[in-house]
């Protein structure tokens, strides 16, 4: 029976391109990136200038609703072609105990939107979850997905 020699190691996810034939979105070009219907070389450079912008890179596609002009149905076709495979760490936030210092290192988060997710924090008893978070005053809704990777609703 033959076998692959230990020294190779043909791990899907360290090739650029997977077999099912998706890039890595976060080592994209712009020529890559154009082949997308409706991205451009401007919007190119726009996802990869935010990609280059954030240490280590998109953590999870959902981010591409925070670059602007960007439509759900571009970034279901960038879906279709990339994806991530080594996303960036984030360190979660607890939801139910986290103070407004941590709330304001979200991004789209500053301290009046902290203030008013603390308050319906409150109102709840403590308690907050995403339904309760999507109807806090001033909580940019087209946002959410991506605020939602930096929180942890655990043990509430």
């Amino acid at each position: 029976m033959f076998e692959f020699p230990q020294w190779i190691n043909y791990s899907a996810k360290s090739n650029l391109a997977l077999s099912n034939n998706k890039i890595d979105l976060n080592r994209a070009t712009i020529d890559q990136l154009v082949k997308v219907y409706g991205i451009g070389a401007y919007r190119a450079n726009q996802i990869i200038n935010y990609r280059d912008g954030t240490p280590g890179g998109f953590a999870d596609l959902i981010e591409l609703h925070g670059i602007n002009g960007l439509s759900q149905e571009v970034i279901d076709g960038v879906g279709e072609q990339f994806e991530i495979l080594n996303p960036r760490k984030i360190n979660k936030i607890k939801a139910h105990s986290a103070a407004i210092e941590q709330w304001v290192t979200i991004p789209f988060i500053d301290y009046e939107l902290a203030r008013n997710i603390l308050e319906q924090r409150s109102l709840h008893g403590g308690i907050l979850n995403e339904d309760i978070l999507s109807k806090t005053i001033n909580l940019p809704i087209d946002k959410l997905g991506i605020i939602l990777l930096y929180l942890d609703f655990s043990d509430q």
